[in-house]
């Protein structure tokens, strides 16, 4: 090695034991206190979104269901009022063929009988 990079070496590692040395005097920059943002006023804030979030989901649910549950009643409703109806025709045939007279088994073949000469 050359005197002059030998040199340069020196020199440097004097000018590290020297910044150290200053570096070790110094004291060392004291950590300001920070002031934390407002934990508890954004905790609260993000409860009452979420809170919003919930509750206007809720409703749209809510109302989706009472929508769902009308057309149901509605269709129920309608069935109903075609079941009425048949009911109400059966029952009319039916007493239209109790009013009907109808004659005895044995009236019928003493006719039937007489007619046809059996």
């Amino acid at each position: 090695m050359s005197t002059s990079m030998v040199s340069i070496r020196v020199e440097t590692i004097m000018q590290i034991k020297k910044a150290l040395a200053n570096a070790a005097i110094e004291p060392r920059p004291t950590r300001k206190a920070v002031s934390k943002p407002n934990r508890p006023r954004r905790v609260i804030l993000l409860l009452i979104v979420i809170l919003g979030l919930v509750l206007t989901t809720n409703m749209i649910v809510n109302r989706k269901i009472e929508s769902e549950v009308k057309g149901l009643r509605n269709k129920i409703e309608e069935r109903f009022e075609k079941l009425n109806f048949k009911i109400e025709m059966l029952e009319k045939k039916l007493g239209e063929l109790g009013a009907m007279e109808f004659m005895r088994k044995e009236d019928f073949n003493k006719r039937f009988d007489e007619h046809y000469g059996g």
